[in-house]
């Protein structure tokens, strides 16, 4: 429920995003915004409208915006759990904001 999308989902999508670039020893930040692009391209399955591209363009820029934070983080601390974990904060700080917008919590 709405449980799982304010807390774990935030934890395992950074986790995955981050873990990846690292285990691929690329760069994080392109991983993330790939993700986002993926995740836009969900977003317009239904076709293009306007809903789906404003949700596509959010999640390319939220996206971007978590792996710009856990790239920054993981190469000033040389710790990429550290990026992570601030990417992942991010991220659980917009799906909140977003849900007490859409009336799903209080």
């Amino acid at each position: 429920g709405n449980r799982a999308i304010l807390f774990w989902a935030p934890a395992i999508e950074e986790l995955l995003k981050t873990g990846l670039a690292v285990a691929a020893a690329v760069p994080i930040w392109p991983v993330h915004f790939v993700f986002g692009l993926v995740e836009m391209a969900y977003e317009l399955t239904g076709g293009i409208r306007m809903k789906g591209l404003i949700a596509g363009i959010v999640a390319v820029a939220g996206h971007g915006a978590f792996g710009a934070l856990a790239g920054y983080v993981t190469g000033i601390t040389g710790f990429w759990p550290g990026g992570w974990a601030v990417a992942t904060a991010a991220h659980l700080a917009w799906n909140r904001w977003v849900l007490v917008q859409t009336g799903k919590i209080t």
